[in-house]
Order: C-alpha cells, then sequence, then structure tokens
C-alpha cells in the first residue's frame, strides 16, 4: 500500500486523486501519455498566459468513460470500485507525481522566485544566495531525472548523500580526474554513482557524494540551445573580472591569467578566478562541450557570491543589480529551456486541432510577472513636490543578458506620445475621451519604475489596474519604436512588482478639482462596469450564459462622503429597470448608516434591482481576480429570488428557469433555497408533485447538512404550504391539503399569513393545535 496521499474520493458519480500540490507541465504530460489511449476524444480547457493547457478532459466513447486531468487533481467517471483497480490506477498516478526530480525541480523553482522577489527589493544578498539554491535543488532534479529516464531505475535504488557545492575545491578535483575518453554509456547505476563521484565508493555508514561538474557532464544535452544566454554573461563575467572580451583571439590572454593566479597564493578569490579562466581556455578549446564549460563559468562564480553574500560585509560593492539581473536571466533561461525540452519530449507528435492558432490570431505581449513585494520609491527621484504628488508606482527589472541601456534611451526619444523630461520620461495614453500620463525612469542597471502623479485640481480616479495597464500599453508602444528605430526586434525578459502606494493617506479630490468630478465618475463608472461585467463572466466560469438568459445589466454607483445620504439615495433608485439589474455601491470605509439604507433600498425597489455595498479594496480584488464568493453568493441568491417571482408571476422568460437554476447549483451545491424554487418549479410549472416534493426535500437536507440548519424551519414550512396549494388547486383535494397545513402551520412563523389566506380562501377549517397540558403544567 502507498503512503497517504493520493486518497480516492467519490464526487459528482466520479473517483477523484488529488496530488496534494500544483503539478508542473512535464509531469502534467506525463500523466496525458500514462492515460490517453488511442482513438480516445481529448478536450483541452483553459490556457494560461503562456498559452499552455492546464486542464484536461479525455472522453472513451464506446466504453463511456471520461478522465479529467488538472494540475491539482485527476479523476475518474464513472466511480471505481474494486480496491483493485483503484490500487492500480493510485500506483500509476504516483510514480509521476511523486518523482523526486518534480520535487527538487518545484523546489528549485520556489528559491528562483525568492531569488527574483529579492532582487527587485535590492536585497541583493537574499537574491545571490536564493539563485544559488535554486541552481543547487535544480542539479539534484537533473540527477533524478538522468537516472529515472535514460538509465531507467527508480528513486529508491539511486543511492547517494548529497550533491556536492559548486566550490573552486571540487572544480579542481573535477579537472583533475576527468577525461574526455572516459565518458561513456554505463548501465550499472552503482557503477556511475562510483565514477560521479570520483570513485569514492560508499561505505556501509558513508553515502557517496556526487560531483556536480562530473554530473552535467553526462547530463548536459549538447542539443540544447543555450549560447544566447550563455555568451553575453560569459563576456560580462570576464570583463568584469579580467577586463577581456570573450572571443576566439582571447585564448592566450585567458592562458596567460591562469598561469598568473596560480602563482598567487591560495584564497577562495584567487581560486575561484583560477577555475573560471580555466573553464574560458576550455570553452575555446573543447567546441563539442562548449556550452557546459561555459555554464560552470555561471556557477562558479554564482557559488561565490553565495558565499561572499552570507560571510562578507560589503558583499553590495563587489556585485550589482546588473550582474545580478544577467545571473537570474541565466539560470531561469536554462530552467525554462531545459522543462521546456522535456515536455516536448514526452508530447505528442501532432497537436490537437484546438491548440492551433491562426497566425493573424497571435497578438503581441509583454510578458512580465509580478511579484507581492515591499519597496521603496528611489531615494534619486523623490522630491517633496513629488512625494505629495505620487500616488501609486512599480519597479520592472530587465533580465536580459544583452540589456543596453543606451539603445533603450534612443528608442524612448524616438517613441511617440513621450516627453524627455528632467529625470523621467513622460508617456501620454490617450482614447477620445481623456489622456492619462504615465511617468517612466529608466536605470542603468536595467530598473525601470513606473508612477502617476496626482495634479492637484483634478481628481485622481487612477486604480492599480490602471498602472499595470499602462505599463503594458507603454512597453507595446516602445517595442514598435525599438522596432522602427534599431531595425531589431526588443526581445526582453522582465519581472517587476505589484503596483504599491507611496501615500496611502492622500486625499483622491480637491476643491478645485470639484467641477471635474462629475466627468470624472462618468468615465470611471464606464470603465468599471465594463470590467465587472467581465469578471461576472469569469466568476460565472462556464456558466457565463446566465447574464444573457436573464438579460442581466451592471451599473456602479460611487459613495461620496461629501454628499448628502438622501440626495444620493435617491439618485441610485430613480430609475425604472426592466432587467435584473446589480447596482455596485462602491466606498471607503465601513457605513452603519449606509449599510442599513441598503438594506431598506434592496427591500423597495422591487424584484429588477438589487444592490451590493463594496469598498474599493474588495472591488480592486474581484477585478483583478474575477472571484469572490461573497458577491457569488449575492448574485445566486438574487437570481434565485428572480427565478421565484417569474415562475409564480409565469412571467417572460419562464422557459429558461429549470436551466437557470441547473446553471445556479453548479456554481455553488450548498446553497439549500435554489433546491427549493426548482421545487417551486416542478410543482407550479410542470405539475409534477413527486419531483417538487423531492426537490423540497433536498432542500431541507442540504439547508442541515450545509448551513446548520440556519433555514430548515422555514423551507419546511413552505414546502408543506406548496404541496397544500398544489392538492387545492389541482385535486380540489381538502383533505390532503388539510394534513400538510396542520404539520407545516406551527413550523415558523414566516408562511403563517400564506396559510391563514389559503384556508380562507378555500372555505376550509384546520382544528388548533393539540396541547399539552401536562407539559405546559409541568413548566408552570
Amino acid at each position: 500500500m502507498l503512503n497517504n496521499t493520493l486518497i480516492p474520493f467519490n464526487e459528482n458519480l466520479a473517483t477523484k486523486f488529488y496530488f496534494g500540490k500544483s503539478i508542473t507541465e512535464v509531469i502534467f504530460k506525463q500523466l496525458e501519455n500514462e492515460f490517453f489511449i488511442e482513438g480516445n476524444e481529448r478536450i483541452d480547457f483553459q490556457k494560461n498566459l503562456f498559452g499552455h493547457s492546464f486542464k484536461l478532459k479525455i472522453i472513451n466513447n464506446v466504453e463511456r468513460k471520461t478522465i479529467e486531468i488538472s494540475t491539482t487533481a485527476i479523476s475518474f467517471f464513472p466511480q471505481l470500485k474494486e480496491e483493485s483497480e483503484i490500487e492500480d490506477i493510485r500506483k500509476r498516478i504516483f510514480k509521476h507525481v511523486a518523482r523526486k526530480d518534480d520535487v527538487y525541480r518545484i523546489t528549485s523553482e520556489q528559491n528562483l522566485t525568492s531569488s527574483i522577489a529579492s532582487m527587485l527589493k535590492n536585497d541583493l544578498r537574499g537574491c545571490a544566495s536564493m539563485l544559488y539554491y535554486s541552481l543547487h535543488k535544480y542539479t539534484n532534479s537533473l540527477l533524478y531525472s538522468f537516472f529515472n529516464n535514460v538509465i531507467s531505475i527508480e528513486d529508491h535504488e539511486i543511492i547517494f548523500d548529497e550533491i556536492e557545492h559548486y566550490t573552486s575545491n571540487m572544480f579542481r578535483k573535477f579537472t583533475e580526474t576527468f577525461k574526455v575518453e572516459d565518458i561513456k554509456e554505463i548501465e550499472d547505476p552503482n557503477e556511475l554513482i562510483n565514477y560521479l563521484s570520483h570513485n569514492s565508493s560508499a561505505s556501509k555508514t558513508t553515502k557517496s557524494k556526487i560531483d556536480p561538474f562530473m554530473l552535467l557532464m553526462y547530463t548536459w544535452n549538447s542539443e540544447w540551445d543555450c549560447e544566447l544566454f550563455l555568451n553575453p554573461n560569459v563576456n560580462f563575467i570576464s570583463n568584469n573580472l579580467f577586463g577581456i572580451e570573450y572571443k576566439g583571439s582571447s585564448l592566450d590572454s585567458y592562458r596567460e591569467i591562469y598561469t598568473e593566479l596560480g602563482k598567487l597564493g591560495r584564497n577562495h578569490e584567487n581560486n575561484v578566478k583560477q577555475a573560471i579562466a580555466y573553464s574560458l581556455i576550455k570553452s575555446l578549446e573543447d567546441s563539442e562541450r562548449k556550452n557546459v564549460w561555459l555554464f560552470f563559468i555561471i556557477t562558479l562564480r554564482l557559488y561565490w557570491l553565495r558565499q561572499t553574500a552570507d560571510y562578507e560585509f560589503d558583499f553590495d560593492v563587489k556585485t550589482s543589480v546588473k550582474e545580478m539581473s544577467k545571473l537570474v536571466h541565466t539560470i531561469k533561461s536554462l530552467i525554462d529551456l531545459i522543462n521546456l525540452n522535456e515536455t516536448k519530449s514526452i508530447s505528442k507528435e501532432s497537436a490537437p486541432y484546438n491548440q492551433t492558432i491562426k497566425e493573424e490570431e497571435k497578438k503581441e505581449t509583454i510578458l512580465c510577472p509580478l511579484y507581492s513585494i515591499d519597496y521603496d520609491f528611489p531615494k534619486n527621484l523623490i522630491n517633496e513636490d513629488r512625494e505629495k504628488k505620487v500616488s501609486l508606482f512599480m519597479s520592472v527589472i530587465h533580465l536580459d543578458s544583452k540589456f543596453n541601456y543606451e539603445k533603450i534611451l534612443s528608442a524612448l526619444n524616438f517613441t511617440p506620445h513621450i516627453t524627455n523630461q528632467k529625470d523621467c520620461f513622460i508617456y501620454e495614453i490617450s482614447n477620445k475621451d481623456f489622456s492619462i500620463y504615465l511617468y517612466v525612469n529608466l536605470s542603468s542597471e536595467g530598473r525601470w519604475v513606473f508612477w502617476f502623479e496626482n495634479n492637484s485640481e483634478l481628481f485622481n480616479s487612477h486604480s492599480e489596474k490602471d498602472l499595470k495597464d499602462s505599463f503594458q500599453d507603454f512597453f507595446t508602444t516602445l517595442s514598435e519604436s525599438y522596432l522602427d528605430y534599431h531595425g531589431e526586434r526588443l526581445d526582453t525578459n522582465l519581472v517587476g512588482t505589484n503596483p504599491l502606494f507611496l501615500n496611502e493617506t492622500t486625499s483622491y479630490i480637491s476643491i478645485k478639482g470639484m467641477n471635474n468630478l462629475e466627468f470624472e465618475l462618468l468615465k470611471r463608472r464606464i470603465q468599471l462596469e465594463s470590467e465587472l461585467v467581465r469578471a461576472f463572466e469569469i466568476m460565472l466560469g462556464e456558466e457565463e450564459r446566465l447574464i444573457n438568459l436573464l438579460n442581466i445589466e451592471i451599473d456602479v454607483h460611487f459613495w461620496l462622503s461629501f454628499q448628502l445620504e438622501a440626495e444620493q439615495a435617491m439618485k441610485i433608485i430613480e430609475d425604472n429597470y426592466s432587467r435584473l439589474n446589480f447596482g455596485f455601491i462602491i466606498l471607503d470605509e465601513p457605513h452603519e448608516i449606509l449599510h442599513s439604507m441598503v438594506e431598506t433600498l434592496n427591500s423597495r425597489v422591487g424584484m429588477f434591482k438589487y444592490f451590493i455595498l463594496i469598498s474599493t479594496s474588495e472591488l480592486q480584488e474581484f477585478l483583478n481576480a474575477g472571484k469572490s464568493e461573497n458577491i457569488l453568493y449575492e448574485v445566486l441568491m438574487r437570481i434565485n429570488n428572480q427565478c421565484y417571482n417569474i415562475i409564480d408571476e409565469n412571467g417572460s422568460g419562464v422557459e429558461h428557469v429549470e436551466e437557470i437554476l441547473n446553471n445556479c447549483i453548479k456554481l455553488n451545491s450548498e446553497l439549500s433555497v435554489i433546491y427549493a424554487t426548482k421545487g417551486y418549479w416542478y410543482l407550479k410549472r410542470e405539475k409534477d408533485f413527486e419531483k417538487g416534493k423531492e426537490w423540497y426535500e433536498k432542500s431541507i437536507e442540504m439547508d442541515k447538512k450545509y448551513n446548520n440548519g440556519k433555514f430548515a424551519s422555514e423551507l419546511e414550512q413552505k414546502y408543506h404550504l406548496e404541496l397544500a396549494k398544489y392538492y387545492l388547486e389541482n385535486d380540489n383535494n381538502k383533505e390532503a391539503a388539510s394534513r400538510y397545513i396542520e404539520v407545516g402551520m406551527p413550523k415558523d412563523a414566516r408562511f403563517l399569513n400564506d396559510f391563514e389566506e389559503l384556508i380562507k380562501e378555500y372555505d376550509m377549517y384546520i382544528p388548533p393545535p393539540v396541547v399539552d397540558l401536562v407539559a405546559v403544567s409541568a413548566e408552570d
């Protein structure tokens, strides 16, 4: 039996295995190959920013079976019944999702993320340290991947203590023992482990330690196209350490440097420089293994920086953002390259029809992962006047081996709608109604800073999304100008911070700008309403047809503290609506009176209008992620009420009600009232007593299961009321109706008047409930 991972769960008539983590694309493709059978139909869902599918459905139309694979789980329909079959499938999944090479790969990528975040914060020590550990963990991943895929042995058969670090001492030991002619195919894993550890055979108490340089000689793939990101970085290191351009004619100079360094006294820095010089020489002599020798230079430099970062106080003067960004780019590029090649090697030869993208449909987008980190606005850009005006800002860094400050500045000066200021550029983003001004600064090390400034005479309505969109717009325009000016594309890799507030207490309204308020609010409303419609579509997912079926409309209201509350309330509810309308009232701080007023508004404005009170931060989160349990709950409850009213009045759109209710249940299967409304549909519309009764009972069951029976008594009372109505309206069966009335009336006070009106309408006599006098006496 395997360990406690991948426990099967039966969900919606399927058996689902959760991975307990988010798997990589490589593992995703392995699972696809494991379970896909020729002749089955495959359907890809959801693409991420890079176009990779991260949800797959495999359909066996002959056996009527399906398999769904996502990054977090895999499920099988119909449910797996036999224990032997479940265990067999678990093992097939386990060998992919719990492999050590994947564990090390994920850890490596997490360290890389931490390194990038540290660089964005100007924490170069943390950046160097985490980047080295990313490299070392990835080396472990390469070892396990090599043994699994090339030698074809499992993780538990690979016995060694650890992979040594990329030290200059280990490099010297490697160069003393390594001979090109020794590299050969070794099928015995123990023999290979001995070779990779310089034949230091493991004893019973001591395991072998792997030489990372020797390991790379075996695992390095000559087909990996690395020179684009290795050569520029090696050239930077060569210039930085020795003042020499990396090229073929520099070979003799490197030999001289290597000899001179050997004459000097041994210390850590000299040893590293000599090892780097040796690698430079070998990269020019050994063309077949040139790239691996170039990569040794990166590893040796990075290990030295990591050691210096940990133990020397003056680390920051020994490196720079420019060098660290180049090293980050190299390690990231290599990891991405190996992952891409590994994914390609296990992918199907032919892409499915729905992954084909027409050339004219492709749209170039600047990809820039953003990290939520603390970063201070640069001191060299701040002054007393600007500090008062800057609202939002963000920082972005180039991870480019070939970043050229002067070439980008030239393109900036050549870019339309950009003006050159003393310490920054101003980029104007225009549409037919208004302009946004984005302030831009670029340092020689490749760090951008983008910000908005408030004009004290205008109302400021900039959001975090505005800054992100403006940044994207800017880089798209810059890329076009770069191509026009230099005749080559701006091929760049970027990482950045999420937008930050310089002064969170900045007032967004000035007295002089009051005259502009109405116009600014109008344009902001139009923008937000459009964004909210898109967010609704994301939230409703596959059920977004609800928007069309119910003819949903969305509008936005700003609650302004300086306006009279009664005046605002009247303005908000003055329109009449002929469709289901959600009104978002946006405010910055909690407002007790407003909460009470919203409840009153929702009870007064009728079935077609519903208000949702939301703070600016909640709204921003909803727009960014397209997800909100609170908003989804409010929307579904209102849609349910709308459906009930349509059924009750046999109104327009009644033919869509059942489909709408089914979609709502898919979005939230725990809302008991939706089941009750479906029961009402069957009793009122379909005249189906048994199904109506079944769905009402299901609603009571769901409320007790998921809501601690909060509405159970109301649901039970409504259930008895509607069954009584059914008997009276369809069969005129007063006897049967009486039984439901007698049981349902005492359940709750909610529908008591409805019972009384029903009794009066059909001229019925219902005896009062029997009182237990003994129990009453005992209580007294």
